[in-house]
């Protein structure tokens, strides 16, 4: 199984919404575009990046498959 830090599986959930509700209720994440944990959910096909308002920033976006790897975090607590 892939591990994550637990920043990581912090800050996939806050992409979601999930830190202030039960439900998904977005899906993206606004940081400095060399973000080492996002840009290693990327490498590992968590997530994929999108340029921000400039270059510095950048948008990440959970991909089906991160998304399925919080609900199985989920399912084993």
């Amino acid at each position: 199984m892939i591990r994550l830090t637990d920043t990581q599986i912090e800050e996939m959930k806050h992409a979601l919404g999930l830190n202030y509700s039960k439900t998904q209720t977005r899906n993206y994440f606004y940081t400095d575009a060399d973000d080492r944990e996002w840009n290693d959910l990327v490498e590992k096909g968590f997530a994929v990046k999108r340029k921000g308002w400039d270059e510095e920033s950048a948008y990440f976006r959970l991909t089906d498959e991160g998304i399925a790897y919080l609900a199985g975090l989920e399912d084993d607590a």
